[in-house]
């Protein structure tokens, strides 16, 4: 026979053949070695600046907006002839 790993129960797949407590174990160690990894933590710290960056310029164009609005309507009301402080 070769190397290959014979099956043994449940349906013959070799994670699920093996005791509870070495995938117990093995699911204890990826959650370890998730938690160490900081990679991922400086690509979330980069997306929150981002987003608090585009949110901070979105509401400063919002801003613009309404004032040129406020102005313009001014002028309009100014040049039709109804009053308005220049």
């Amino acid at each position: 026979m070769g190397c290959l790993a014979q099956p043994t129960r449940l349906g013959g797949h070799p994670t699920l053949a093996r005791p509870k407590e070495a995938r117990a174990r093995e699911a204890v160690e990826k959650v370890k070695a998730f938690v160490g990894d900081e990679d991922g933590l400086e690509t979330i710290e980069y997306a929150i600046m981002a987003g608090l960056i585009v949110a901070g310029v979105l509401v400063t164009i919002a801003s613009i907006s309404l004032w040129i609005s406020a102005r313009f309507e001014r002028l309009k009301a100014i040049l039709s002839g109804g009053g308005g402080q220049p």
